[in-house]
């Protein structure tokens, strides 16, 4: 299983996060910077690749929690971010 974005979002990105909103639902999202960085890096990974990516870019902070408590983190964020339609799960055969 792969992700990708959902692009029916309206999308405004600052400097800490990212801004959507979903004119269908007239939902709006405010993502963080971990959320920012996953959906912006969602496509075409699966969640294992996206959380590795994200602890490589969190490699050089010094007062990054451990890999572990990263992993349960991100896992349940990108679950969220599919149950509330941010992002898609894509199933290749």
């Amino acid at each position: 299983m792969y992700y990708i974005k959902n692009n029916d979002l309206n999308v405004e990105t600052f400097e800490d996060g990212t801004v959507l909103y979903d004119s269908e639902k007239k939902e709006l999202y405010l993502l963080n910077e971990t959320a920012s960085f996953l959906w912006k890096n969602c496509e075409n990974n699966n969640k294992e690749k996206l959380i590795n990516c994200f602890l490589l870019a969190l490699e050089h902070e010094a007062d990054a929690p451990s890999s572990h408590i990263i992993k349960e983190e991100c896992s349940t964020l990108i679950d969220i971010l599919v149950k509330k339609g941010i992002i898609y799960e894509r199933y290749i055969n």
